[in-house]
């Protein structure tokens, strides 16, 4: 098969390669093998083979076999499902050889599609695993004698096939786009949690800094108050002896003086007039009740 041509816009161009094939089976069956191969990747990172194998059996009357074989090759253990790939299978069904063999092998333990027919390979490669389930077809003429009638129903079936693979792939790709734009949303809902966590934290900080102000400002005040309360008691509680003796000279030294300049009395009697009044001085003194001052 020759190489795809890729475009510059990424896509390439599907190639599709047919065969038509009647070979007789080892238990006597006519069998007409139509197959079809359509190579197209639906992303240039993945190659992707899309192969159908049409088996029709002529037994008791006219029944096709259908086998449908899809692939993408990076999935499926390192088999190249190319052309060479169909062109082997029909080759050891038609003409078997010591290294690759094919039969028929009616299933066992499949009741639903009791017409159910399985191409195996021989005990010799039996090792590589392939297996291919030949599921039943029916066509409901059953006038069908030639080739080219048998090629007209295989290419109908395989334009119907066609339409189905390019239906999967533009949901594939319809897919694609909305997990793309699905993986956009998420990130840009992300995004804009992670931007109004930060300015939530942000204003958070702002209200924790101006609640931090505000309590060392209402220590302060409440410091100065505290302050003011113990100036004021202090000041209530102190008692000053100077001013407390003042009160008591000023009225003796005045009455003294007074004595002194209108006295007649001789000097005996200042004499015992100073000493009566000190006396009632020490008296008073006696008298007042003791404060403990506070300083």
């Amino acid at each position: 098969m020759n190489k795809k041509e890729i475009k510059q816009d990424g896509e390439s161009t599907p190639q599709t390669k047919s065969s038509l094939l009647k070979i007789e089976s080892r238990e006597g069956q006519i069998v007409y093998i139509f197959t079809k191969l359509f190579d197209h990747p639906i992303r240039q990172q993945i190659k992707f083979a899309f192969g159908q194998i049409n088996v029709f059996i002529e037994k008791q009357g006219i029944k096709c076999f259908k086998s449908e074989m899809n692939s993408m090759e990076c999935l499926n253990q390192g088999i190249d499902w190319d052309q060479k790939y169909f062109d082997k299978i029909i080759t050891c069904l038609e003409r078997p050889d010591k290294d690759f063999s094919y039969s028929f092998k009616r299933s066992e333990g499949n009741e639903q599609v009791p017409c159910d027919y399985v191409l195996i390979l021989s005990e010799k490669v039996h090792k590589l695993n392939e297996v291919i389930l030949l599921r039943v077809y029916l066509i409901e003429n059953s006038s069908l004698s030639t080739l080219d009638h048998f090629y007209r129903i295989c290419k109908e079936i395989q334009d119907k096939k066609d339409v189905a693979f390019k239906n999967l792939e533009e949901k594939f790709t319809n897919l694609s786009q909305q997990r793309q734009k699905l993986q956009t949303d998420i990130e840009f809902i992300s995004n804009q949690s992670q931007q109004r966590e930060k300015e939530i934290l942000k204003k958070f900080v702002l209200l924790l800094n101006e609640k931090k102000k505000e309590i060392c400002r209402l220590n302060q005040i409440n410091g100065l108050i505290t302050n003011q309360i113990i100036e004021e008691e202090q000041q209530n509680n102190y008692i000053n002896v100077d001013d407390f003796f003042e009160e008591k000279q000023i009225p003796v030294k005045k009455q003294y003086d007074d004595q002194g300049q209108n006295s007649q009395f001789p000097v005996s009697q200042i004499d015992q007039f100073l000493f009566t009044q000190d006396t009632q001085f020490k008296k008073d003194l006696k008298e007042i009740p003791s404060k403990k001052t506070k300083f």
